[in-house]
């Protein structure tokens, strides 16, 4: 009877590392994915308590305020949320506030009560995951800013007529500017972006190390095997200044100084990409998200948006009511 061949002890040990090797970079992508792009299981550390506080102050005002609940479907079938404030059909301006990463509309409320108190409609979306909008996975921007492409064309519906501003926070100033560098109807007339991020893999390499401790390019095939296997889309595909570069709708930039979420730099590389008429306003002793805290503030933006868009009149400020 033949001997039975048994395996170089050398070579079994090599094969035995290699496999364990193999578990340890799927389980560090898969912890990466999970706990960037799952809203139930997210790692990310962002500040929401100046959102929280925005929200709480304005929530009386937006009780006793009219607004319907808007509802469409996505392009891959997900039910999508919109809060629609239309007290204003004789003007034709109309808001779009895009809400940051695990928020909601609700957390827009400043914003629409800014807006509002000006003469605007609104449209205020909960992005996918988001509020009452379906899915179980953020998609960092880019699955967005195809449903933002849908809710510009579900306004364009109600009102042939209108004039968008559009305004994203955080990963919804990523959404915004991924949107206005596709084709849109002539009724978007100008953007403003605070805080978005210009590069979605150098986001997702500069979180990926916070979380894994490892190199965050070492992680980026695994994640983007799961990106496409979840969301059906290439990281390698997916450039926020090659969308500014081809825009030409005019945009606003906002960003802190001293941004540890979205790097500054960021900022200066979504102005600098821009080809449309462009203006930026770097804050000095500023986080994430948190120039809202300046007096200024919303001065500027609809400051900017007035250029862009031609009022009918501008009511007066409605009384808010807080405790």
């Amino acid at each position: 009877m033949a001997k039975e061949k048994k395996k170089h002890p050398l070579l079994k040990g090599l094969l035995g590392t290699a496999a364990a090797g193999t578990a340890a970079y799927a389980a560090a992508s898969y912890y990466a994915f999970r706990g960037i792009f799952d809203q139930n299981h997210t790692l990310l550390k962002v500040n929401l308590e100046n959102i929280a506080a925005g929200r709480q102050k304005y929530a009386e005002w937006f009780a006793l305020t009219g607004h319907d609940e808007l509802f469409t479907e996505a392009y891959d079938g997900l039910k999508l949320h919109a809060l629609l404030l239309r007290h204003y059909p004789e003007d034709h301006r109309w808001f779009v506030p895009v809400h940051g990463y695990l928020c909601s509309s609700l957390d827009m409320l400043g914003y629409i009560y800014e807006a509002h108190r000006r003469g605007y409609n609104v449209l205020a979306p909960d992005l996918r995951a988001c509020g009452l909008s379906e899915g179980k996975y953020t998609g960092m921007g880019w699955p967005e800013h195809y449903d933002l492409a849908t809710w510009i064309s579900k306004i364009v519906q109600i009102d042939p007529q209108a004039e968008i501003v559009l305004l994203g926070v955080s990963l919804g100033g990523t959404v915004v500017m991924n949107t206005i560098g596709d084709y849109l109807p002539d009724n978007v007339k100008c953007a403003v972006d605070d805080s978005g991020f210009s590069d979605l893999k150098e986001e997702l390499i500069y979180h990926a190390e916070k979380m894994t401790g490892l190199n965050g390019e070492y992680i980026m095939p695994g994640l983007d095997l799961l990106v496409r296997q979840n969301l059906h889309y290439a990281m390698a595909d997916v450039s926020t200044k090659r969308q500014l570069k081809q825009s030409k709708t005019p945009l606003m930039i906002i960003h802190g100084e001293d941004d540890t979420i979205v790097p500054v730099r960021m900022g200066y590389d979504c102005y600098y990409a821009t080809n449309a008429p462009k203006e930026l306003w770097v804050v000095p002793a500023c986080g994430h998200v948190q120039a809202g805290s300046q007096p200024d503030y919303y001065e500027r933006i609809f400051a900017f948006a007035d250029r862009y868009t031609t009022p009918v009149k501008t009511p007066e400020p409605e009384a808010l009511k807080t405790e």
